[in-house]
C-alpha cells in the first residue's frame, strides 16, 4: 500500500470507523456465535457490508472536505 493512503488510514479512517458498531470486536464476535454455518455466513457478509459502507461514507466525506471552496 502506497504511504499515503497507510496515513490516511491511520490518522483519519480508523479513528473514525473504530467508532461505529460495525467495526467493534464484540460484533463480529456476535455474529458468529452460536448458528448454524449458513446463518453465521449471512451475518458476517452483512457485517462486510456495514463496514464497507461505512468506509465508503468516510471516504466521499474527506473528498467533499478536499474539494469544498474555503469559506471566507
Amino acid at each position: 500500500m502506497e504511504s499515503i493512503y497507510e496515513w490516511l488510514y491511520d490518522k483519519y479512517a480508523q479513528p473514525r470507523l473504530g467508532r461505529l458498531p460495525a467495526f467493534q470486536d464484540a460484533r463480529v464476535r456476535e455474529a458468529l456465535a452460536g448458528e448454524t454455518e449458513l446463518e453465521r455466513l449471512d451475518r458476517v457478509y452483512a457485517l462486510v457490508l456495514d463496514c464497507a459502507t461505512a468506509a465508503f461514507e468516510t471516504g466521499v466525506r474527506l473528498g467533499l472536505a478536499l474539494t469544498a471552496p474555503d469559506r471566507p
